[in-house]
């Protein structure tokens, strides 16, 4: 963007970096998608877990963990310890890896959503099909008032140079400034904690809870 190869990108903008590059801003965003998160068990993982009474789930968020080591053994059909385990990569790459190890996934609804809705207009490349890696498993919803968020999670982050004038006046015509400003507060208050920790603490900023209520 800053050096012009490019005129903007599209981030989920509850995976950006608290604080903003000097040269770049977020210009834009869109209607807020679903800002709840999914639960995936595969059929066979379920049996399996209901057998050894122990369900494994992959997460690679501090918030879930935090949030579902108490609310969920509540909402599962069959008590049940459960076992979290780290993971990475992208939503198929993460499809994928629950089917191989026989485990459970948490993962932003909303993401999940745009692929599906993606794959359905054709515009996902050959060979990749979330919705096979899908279909067969149980899943749920997990509700809010048990999982609370992440800070912006639903929204999609358009990031612009700030000396692209062109594509910032753009960007300012077509922006939902009601998803803006709501998730700029979100984030001012993640960012007014984030300050706070020691600087090793930083990378893991929902390693404890953190909520406040407010209305725009």
């Amino acid at each position: 963007m800053v050096g012009g190869q490019c005129d903007l990108v599209v981030h989920s903008w509850k995976d950006l970096p608290v604080e903003e590059r000097a040269d770049t801003h977020i210009a834009m965003t869109l209607k807020r998608a679903d800002v709840r998160d999914l639960l995936l068990i595969p059929e066979s993982a379920w049996v399996t877990a209901v057998r050894e009474g122990v369900l494994r789930i992959l997460t690679s968020s501090p918030r879930r963990v935090y949030n579902l080591s108490a609310a969920l053994p509540e909402l599962l059909p069959a008590p049940l310890k459960l076992e979290f385990m780290t993971v990475r990569g992208n939503v198929p790459t993460r499809l994928r890896k629950m089917h191989d190890q026989g485990c459970a996934l948490i993962l932003a609804k909303a993401g999940l959503d745009r692929l599906i809705e993606a794959e359905r207009q054709g515009f996902l490349g050959e060979g990749t099909s979330v919705i096979s890696l899908i279909r067969g498993c149980r899943f749920q919803v997990l509700p809010v008032s048990l999982n609370p968020p992440a800070p912006a999670q639903g929204a999609l982050a358009i990031e612009v140079a700030r000396g692209n004038q062109a594509v910032n006046a753009l960007c300012a015509a077509l922006t939902d400034e009601k998803v803006f400003h709501c998730v700029q507060r979100e984030r001012e208050i993640l960012r007014a904690y984030w300050r706070r920790l020691p600087s090793e603490d930083r990378c893991s900023p929902f390693s404890r809870a953190i909520t406040e209520r407010f209305m725009l």
